[in-house]
């Protein structure tokens, strides 16, 4: 994704009463919804007119205010705009997190590169099998009768650089992740800044629905990148029973988590 705007452009700025996000036709007619609800619901002494009632009271405040909060959600970010117009993609959703990691910008970068380290690292990835020098194909296990599969296109935009995958499906929700790759400040080590991008359906029913799945999506990357940290600078990665917890999060867990889950219950209980 070359000449992109900056990271920060990934959220979009909420709107506040001296920053609106509705334009006044909007607001007039929200306004006026609104009130016409209110007046409405006092001439009926019931449930339903006091069900008009706060209605019409949100819908004027919406248009006296001139925020909108589900707009506000539906919303691309200057960064989704740049995605869908830079790969053609009718829409876009992206999530995106950052690491420091005290190890030379080659090691972490090489790293990256080998697709089964970083997969073992996923709790909800069963296999990670490389097909040839730029392709893998993942497999993970959900709450669903078969394991989900998907292959991913590794190429390397610049050495010790930048690096991207793409899944291999063509269609709606498929996906690419562009990881850069630069030296900290202060020699602290290298600073890696990951993009998950994927193009849902077009329309805002389908962009909702991708905006929900991105609140998991990004805290799985952003375990993801702690996880790499720790097995880059220790060699290995600590667990506890918080992160157990932290991993049950995610709706997609492997088979091998969930039976260690399992034992440590029947450990507790013997006990």
């Amino acid at each position: 994704m070359p000449n992109r705007p900056p990271l920060a452009a990934t959220h979009t700025v909420a709107p506040t009463r001296r920053h609106p996000n509705l334009g006044p036709s909007e607001r007039l007619l929200s306004l006026s919804v609104g009130l016409a609800l209110i007046l409405n619901g006092l001439r009926r002494p019931s449930a339903a007119g006091l069900a008009q009632i706060a209605l019409g009271t949100g819908a004027a405040w919406r248009g006296y205010t001139g925020v909108c909060q589900l707009t506000h959600a539906l919303d691309h970010t200057a960064y989704e705009h740049f995605i869908e117009h830079s790969l053609d993609w009718r829409s876009s959703k992206a999530v995106t997190r950052s690491v420091t990691i005290r190890q030379p910008r080659n090691a972490v970068f090489r790293f990256f590169l080998q697709p089964q380290k970083v997969g073992s690292l996923i709790p909800w990835v069963e296999h990670v099998e490389a097909l040839d020098e730029h392709g893998s194909r993942w497999t993970a296990h959900a709450s669903l009768p078969k394991p989900l599969s998907w292959t991913m296109k590794q190429n390397v935009i610049a050495p010790d650089q930048a690096i991207q995958w793409d899944t291999a499906y063509q269609g709606p929700w498929k996906h690419r992740i562009e990881a850069t790759f630069t030296d900290a400040p202060q020699g602290r080590g290298t600073e890696v800044k990951v993009v998950l991008a994927c193009e849902p359906y077009p329309g805002s029913t389908a962009y909702a629905l991708a905006s929900a799945i991105a609140r998991f999506s990004d805290r799985a990357l952003f375990d993801l990148l702690r996880q790499i940290k720790q097995q880059l600078e220790t060699g290995e990665v600590a667990t506890n029973h918080r992160q157990h917890a932290e991993v049950v999060d995610f709706p997609v867990r492997s088979r091998e988590n969930a039976q260690r889950e399992a034992s440590h219950t029947v450990t507790r209980r013997e006990e």
